[in-house]
């Protein structure tokens, strides 16, 4: 009998590539899609959502699948609502049908971004509150799925997710290091976890067979102000080219939902699952003096 294989459904963005690094050294069958073509891996499918289900050419014997594919882009997301839908809620819905409909588990990695941020540490059970598309459009794929599928189905929320490479950190640092200013968002907030939690966590959440909504979030939220206040202090750099302003005397709007709060209760994920983020600042220090432990390092 063929044993049944993990799909990484994205598996070339940050979390995905994540996955399929952790599957294949514990030696785990898998396939992964991307949608680029032509890749030269044996484990590789081209996948994209956004084609007719007709089109898909989806391999036998998947046991389970991870979502972490989609449109994560806010502003892309505002500007073409229908274009984006058919990724994240139509194209994602009618895979995940076609697999549970096969005997397969789902997990569909979420946001905090179902939320509005109006309420402190919303829990699992809370109603959700979209108040940007890609919300609305997270938030109408964990329905459709949970509806379907309610016990093959594991909505993972996750808040911020570091891994070894973070644009934005990277070049505050650089910049900090060269004695250029930085102007981070004092009312721009995060709740940052590492990436290695995120795999981790999936990993059990597959091995438990656990169904619902699970919410993998830090313990708080920090400004990106604030951030950036940590970052001198940890490199040893003068705060004073920190000069914190609110997003709206950006020259660019910034691609997120400007909100104190991001931070998510995690109540019953410590509770079925054992788990929980390592505090804020172990992982902003990571992410400034040792980015690949945020990867692969002990929690």
């Amino acid at each position: 009998m063929t044993e049944k294989k993990i799909l990484i459904v994205g598996g070339d963005g940050l979390i995905g590539s994540a996955l399929v690094s952790f599957f294949r050294k514990a030696g785990v069958p898998l396939r992964f899609t991307s949608i680029l073509r032509n890749l030269p891996y044996p484990d590789y499918v081209y996948l994209d959502l956004g084609d007719e289900p007709t089109e898909w050419k989806m391999p036998e014997d998947v046991g389970s699948v991870v979502f972490s594919s989609g449109i994560t882009k806010l502003d892309l997301c505002e500007r073409d609502r229908s274009g984006t839908a058919r990724v994240n809620v139509e194209g994602t819905y009618s895979l995940g049908k076609k697999l549970i409909d096969n005997g397969a588990r789902v997990v569909f990695l979420s946001s905090n971004l179902v939320f509005d941020g109006s309420k402190p540490f919303p829990t699992h059970d809370d109603p959700v509150s979209p108040a940007v598309e890609y919300g609305r459009q997270k938030a109408r794929a964990e329905r459709d799925l949970l509806d379907y599928g309610p016990d093959s189905v594991t909505v993972l929320r996750l808040t911020k997710v570091l891994g070894s490479r973070n644009s934005l950190f990277d070049n505050w640092k650089k910049d900090l290091q060269r004695g250029d200013t930085i102007t981070p968002f004092t009312d721009m907030f995060m709740s940052p976890i590492p990436l290695s939690l995120v795999v981790h966590t999936i990993r059990l959440v597959l091995d438990r067979q656990a169904a619902g909504i699970f919410h993998l979030s830090g313990e708080k939220d920090v400004s990106y102000a604030d951030a950036a206040l940590f970052a001198c202090k940890i490199l040893g750099i003068d705060s004073r080219n920190v000069k914190p302003i609110p997003a709206s005397e950006s020259a660019a709007r910034p691609d997120v939902l400007v909100t104190s709060r991001t931070a998510l209760d995690t109540t019953r994920l410590q509770e079925e699952l054992g788990m929980r983020a390592p505090g804020i600042e172990w992982t902003l220090e990571k992410a400034f003096l040792a980015p690949a432990m945020l990867e692969g390092g002990s929690l």
